[in-house]
């Protein structure tokens, strides 16, 4: 990935702010050198990969809209992503190198939808599923759920664009300042096609429905879009373009959630608030804000404000005062708008209360409402992907790539396997899956390291016939395959080349080619370490060629035999054996 440069205008970003940073921002809200990982239909994987499902309106999954309406599992569409935000009809990606792409319905990459056009044949001459870039040198994204899409500069620059109604993107037409060139009046666009600068100087911000909220570095608090709880509490006249707030109630925020009418923001000290909505018969606006829970880290609710889901410091999540989940590190709601229909038959039965649950161990789960046959209503937690960032952390913390090892674009100087790699390719051990590609998270085979143990012994040639039935002549293992035979590596009739290789294969071939040393001391050892291999995992483990899996606190080690090998891990077991002989 290319995030030298990005990392740079963050550090920047960092000095300036000093502590003024939300070390633990919530939901929607938008924070420059944070990941946003999970949200509306999406994830993004540890490789830095964006992975889309669900409703494919304009092409919001990344998909030919008039070939598929609804993306049925987890598709991958980008790489070197950091940070999303979608909405049911688009998606707004940040990448490593800082510039932000769009896809699905966005005015700014010329995808109209013909209800507002004039010109019909024009929009759909235009699929919105291709990434298009829209701005460089940006630190963090949002989109509202009716698509008003914001950015954030590296310099403080805040950008809004798409739809005005009631200022929702933080401008509209007849704003001052705001030119004709920001609108396609040809076509019948009244909103906002392209970047348009509508504050300085910002810290963090969130997109909502019919508004948008955002704080300064300076700590002042700014709001633009319907008057749901700014001054008048009317049923949305709009204010003007954005505003600021004062008094004691927008002090100390550390993040909000913008709903359709209002707003939800966390205090510092881990307090509640709503601004907007009833209280007693009495309107709530920001000056009177209504307090709703203490000890809250993060919070998420649907575009209505109704069902909200708390999640606590400790990692425990809560539904209408109910325990859902421990260990949940970020969390998002599924689903924006209530129940929805797409291309006729295919249908999301997911209700507006559907959300997701990202937990420490970067697995995403799918909650539900269950209701019983009384009426009472439990949620569920369905599994949806593994490997999944965490959301939250630096964006170093997706992997952040250096200069290429090998030649290989899949090797990089910090990947825990690059000198076990480069010292292979040098050694011509391995020459990669390509010309480019060495693929090491792919299942080593018995054929693969066995080859690779031959060319590091010299690539002696056989002296016996060939004993296999499954092993023909001229294949890259051929000579390797008998050389094994000869070694008492391998035995029988057939050699099973296309096997997995396992943990336990491989420092057992590593081991007999070492002699089958004794070990007297079997201290090293767990209840997952069988007797037949008790000998190799502990020679194994004296000569630093591995330290198993994990340690326990007595000392021992958990080793995991059964598990399957990559190609990252069988060279790197043959570079600690034998690079320094």
């Amino acid at each position: 990935m290319h995030m030298k440069k990005l990392i740079s205008l963050l550090l920047v970003l960092a000095l300036t702010l000093a502590l003024s940073v939300p070390a633990f921002a919530g939901g929607g809200t938008a924070v420059p050198g944070e990941t946003r990982t999970i949200g509306y239909y999406g994830y993004i994987d540890n490789e830095g990969g964006l992975w889309l499902w669900g409703p494919n309106t304009d092409g919001s999954a990344g998909q030919d809209p008039n070939v598929v309406t609804v993306v049925e599992k987890p598709t991958k569409v980008m790489d070197h992503v950091v940070s999303f935000a979608r909405c049911n009809s688009a998606t707004i990606v940040l990448k490593d190198d800082g510039s932000v792409w769009t896809f699905g319905l966005d005015y700014a990459r010329g995808v109209y939808p013909y209800k507002v056009s004039k010109n019909y044949a024009y929009y759909k001459s235009v699929t919105g599923h291709e990434p298009v870039k829209v701005l460089d040198n940006c630190v963090a994204v949002a989109v509202g759920n009716l698509g008003q899409f914001g950015a954030l500069g590296a310099d403080g620059s805040l950008y809004g664009w798409g739809y005005t109604h009631m200022h929702g993107c933080g401008a509209a037409y007849g704003d001052p300042g705001i030119t004709e060139d920001y609108f396609d009046r040809e076509h019948g666009i009244g909103d906002v096609i392209k970047p348009y600068k509508i504050l300085s100087d910002v810290q963090w911000f969130n997109m909502g429905a019919y508004n948008g909220l955002a704080v300064k570095k300076d700590g002042t608090v700014w709001y633009w879009g319907g008057d749901f709880f700014y001054e008048k509490n009317s049923n949305g006249g709009d204010t003007q373009p954005p505003v600021q707030l004062s008094g004691e109630s927008v002090n100390n925020i550390k993040s909000a959630f913008l709903f359709n009418e209002g707003a939800y923001i966390i205090k510092t000290d881990g307090s509640l608030w709503r601004w907007g909505g009833m209280n007693n018969g009495k309107p709530i606006n920001y000056k009177n804000p209504a307090k709703i829970g203490e000890n809250v880290a993060m919070m998420a609710s649907d575009t209505r404000g109704d069902d909200l889901l708390l999640l606590k410091p400790d990692g425990n999540l809560f539904a209408e005062g109910k325990w859902l989940a421990e260990n949940v590190q970020w969390i998002a709601h599924a689903f924006t708008v209530g129940a929805l229909e797409l291309g006729g038959a295919s249908q999301f039965s997911l209700s507006h209360q559907s959300f997701y649950v990202l937990k420490n161990d970067g697995t995403l789960y799918l909650g539900k409402p269950v209701y019983g046959s009384d009426g009472s209503k439990s949620y569920s937690l369905e599994y949806v992907a593994s490997n999944v960032a965490l959301s939250g952390k630096p964006l170093s913390s997706i992997q952040a790539k250096a200069k290429n090892v090998g030649g290989f674009s899949d090797v990089t100087e910090s990947d825990w396997f690059a000198d076990p790699v480069l010292w292979a390719v040098n050694q011509n051990i391995t020459t990669g899956t390509s010309a480019t590609t060495f693929t090491p998270g792919r299942d080593c085979s018995v054929a693969e390291i066995l080859t690779f143990l031959w060319r590091a012994k010299g690539k002696p040639a056989p002296t016996i016939a060939n004993p296999f039935t499954d092993v023909p002549a001229g294949q890259y293992y051929t000579d390797a395959a008998i050389w094994a035979y000869e070694q008492r590596l391998v035995e029988g009739a057939t050699f099973g080349g296309s096997a997995p290789c396992t943990r336990a294969m491989a420092v057992t071939y590593l081991w007999k080619l070492a002699g089958s040393p004794g070990t007297g001391d079997h201290a090293y050892y767990t209840s997952d370490v069988p007797v037949s291999i008790k000998d190799p995992v502990t020679w194994a483990i004296d000569q630093n060629i591995t330290t198993g899996v994990s340690k326990n606190p007595n000392g021992s080690f958990n080793f995991a035999p059964n598990v399957t090998c990559t190609r990252g891990h069988i060279v790197t077991f043959l570079y600690r054996a034998y690079a320094n002989q």
